[in-house]
């Protein structure tokens, strides 16, 4: 699949999408287009080109971004499925997004429209500007993450590189070098230590304060594509290129806790709920499976109308719902309870009843 297959957005708690085109961002709203459907219950036809690949609630929960190559980026009402706006513009593959602990920062990289450099933006929810564009990554910046205090920006790059920047002034505060590209970061809960994956198939420990390498905490024999971290940090998932199962780790050990197998198709998506006690995955075989994160057993399996692959996940910040992106512009909206409890397993949740 080639690099630029991935787009990314969010949007603020006002529900006001906001994207970033090259090293440009903007703030689109309006009503829903007739083109739109939802013609089952909990699922929105996106009406778009081609698979979701990013999906990314609001941290209040009432807003639900989607992004999907070559289209639109749409802005979404979870509890009514209407849109609330969408955003296209020149060409930009917006790869990575994350959002400041207290919501009032956005940081989106993408690509210019001249396709020869790789920045991050830096926006500001409230104020509606952009209060930094950091450069410096010469290859596709892959990920994106705040520090539980956000008091520090980190972006995870192809070429090998993850940059700290102090959000202070968004200067850069130093660079970690790889000796391959990173593909996916984390940071620990304590906010002192981050994980990175990539192609030389490791996770590595990183202190975020002086930037030391603090060793391997898990080692796989090909590229670590997806990491997840639970919410208390005892446990990290990851999915490595090549495998079907993902593995589950302690953190505190690096000792291998469990595998959970069932996918027949690669993983693209890795989500944590909010609890830690579940965690789901998206694979291209068009399913989401939901596990026990302290046994790696399989709680259920979630399928969709849209059979050609899952790959973007993101539960809502109280965990009740939980998101999927299909292959055909479809975004499902997942009643976690019910589905766990064995009702209505593989049925949407209906929107009317939220």
């Amino acid at each position: 699949m080639p690099r630029h297959h991935f787009w990314q957005a969010i949007v603020s708690p006002s529900s006001v999408l906001m994207v970033a085109l090259g090293v440009g961002v903007y703030l689109v709203a309006r009503d829903p287009s007739p083109a739109e459907s939802r013609g089952e219950a909990g699922v929105i036809h996106a009406g778009g080109a081609g698979p979701i690949y990013a999906l990314a609630y609001a941290p209040n929960g009432t807003s639900l971004a989607s992004g999907a190559f070559q289209d639109r980026v749409r802005v979404w009402a979870p509890a009514t499925g209407k849109s609330r706006g969408e955003f296209m513009d020149q060409v930009c593959r917006t790869s990575a997004l994350a959002y400041s602990p207290d919501s009032k920062t956005l940081a989106i990289a993408g690509i210019s429209s001249s396709l020869n450099a790789w920045d991050v933006a830096i926006r500001g929810v409230e104020t509606g500007g952009v209060d930094a564009v950091l450069h410096g990554h010469t290859d596709k910046v892959v990920d994106l993450a705040f520090a539980p205090d956000g008091q520090t920006l980190a972006s995870a790059s192809l070429d090998g590189s993850v940059r700290l920047w102090d959000t202070t002034d968004y200067h850069l505060r130093m660079v970690i070098r790889g000796s391959r590209p990173f593909h996916c970061l984390v940071f620990e809960p304590s906010g002192r230590t981050l994980l990175a994956g990539g192609s030389d198939g490791a996770v590595r420990r990183w202190d975020a304060t002086t930037g030391r390498d603090l060793g391997i905490l898990v080692d796989h024999r090909a590229t670590v594509h997806r990491l997840a971290i639970a919410p208390d940090g005892k446990t990290v998932a990851t999915w490595e290129i090549g495998e079907l199962a993902v593995r589950l780790w302690d953190t505190a050990t690096g000792a291998l806790r469990a595998r959970a197998c069932g996918h027949t198709g690669y993983v693209q998506a890795l989500a944590f709920a909010p609890d830690g006690a579940t965690f789901a995955s998206g694979s291209l075989d068009g399913t989401v499976r939901l596990w026990d994160t302290a046994t790696g057993r399989e709680r259920t399996t979630l399928r969709t109308s849209d059979s050609s692959g899952i790959h973007a996940l993101a539960f809502a910040p109280d965990g009740t719902v939980l998101a999927s992106g299909g292959g055909r512009s479809t975004l499902t909206l997942w009643d976690v309870p019910r589905s766990l409890a064995g009702v209505a397993t593989v049925m949407p949740i209906g929107l009317a009843d939220r």
